[in-house]
């Protein structure tokens, strides 16, 4: 009885873990670097505008879902990330020259 041929499987990707220290750099170099260019009004705009954003593409996410929403969305929610920080980071630097 002949053989059986094995058929060829690609072996699974690993699934790689994200460095929350190298991504909360990053988060942290977006943010100094929208501070030193924006103003405290500025950066609640910003805060506000990409929540929004932020909703949108979790709405677009609920509707469509797929690979391109949950890019739209992590991105968004990046972006809300870094605003967010970049205005903390702000308030406490006009609280410090307050003081």
């Amino acid at each position: 009885m002949p053989k059986r041929r094995q058929h060829y499987r690609r072996p699974a990707r690993p699934i790689t873990a994200r460095d929350d220290g190298h991504s909360q750099e990053v988060l942290e170099l977006a943010a100094v670097r929208l501070t030193a260019n924006q103003t405290v009004e500025d950066l609640r705009l910003l805060v506000r505008q990409s929540r929004d954003l932020r909703d949108a593409a979790d709405q677009y996410a609920v509707e469509s879902p797929g690979a391109e929403a949950l890019g739209r969305f992590r991105e968004a929610q990046l972006r809300l990330a870094e605003a967010e920080r970049a205005l903390a980071l702000a308030q406490q630097n006009s609280q410090a020259h307050l003081d």
